[in-house]
């Protein structure tokens, strides 16, 4: 249908990723946040809904969460020393930032049972905030949350740590 993508990426503010069947039926092991995500959020535009015979095989979504928090941390760092004194920047990077992780934590929390303090969880709770510019904040304020932003996330990949499967 001719449009479908467009109008679906307009409304939806849609990420449109094309798969061939075969992939994504054998894709679910390998990508276990992003196919529950899927599966619990999916809106069918057009077509057959490819999701109904997938069964995502969690085995691997202990590991895939903490891979994903750690990686993004080793980012989140080394972006630090090129952010100082560019407060535009640093929003922004704490925006991307705080939304990739409140997501990921909130993924381990539901689907692994994790429980993180909500204290841990309020700075990246407040970055989100600074990415829809439902709040402000001055130069020292972004350096601040930029740290607690940091602390939470270690303390997540602590939680997640722990957990064994």
């Amino acid at each position: 249908r001719k449009g479908v993508v467009e109008e679906a990426a307009k409304k939806y503010h849609a990420n449109i990723l094309f798969w061939t069947e075969e992939e994504l039926l054998h894709s679910a092991d390998v990508f276990p946040v992003e196919f529950l995500d899927i599966m619990e959020n999916r809106k069918i535009l057009w077509g057959t809904d490819l999701f109904t015979g997938i069964t995502v095989d969690t085995r691997n979504l202990r590991h895939q969460i903490e891979f994903e928090l750690r990686s993004k941390l080793l980012g989140f760092r080394m972006s630090w020393i090129g952010l100082q004194g560019r407060m535009r920047t640093m929003e922004e990077q704490l925006g991307r930032a705080g939304n990739s992780f409140l997501h990921l934590v909130e993924r381990a929390e539901k689907s692994l049972g994790v429980t993180l303090p909500s204290s841990a969880k309020e700075p990246l709770r407040r970055a989100v905030q600074l990415k829809k510019k439902e709040i402000r904040l001055g130069g020292t304020e972004l350096e601040t949350l930029y740290h607690d932003v940091h602390e939470s996330v270690e303390e997540a990949v602590q939680y997640v740590e722990r957990i064994k499967s």
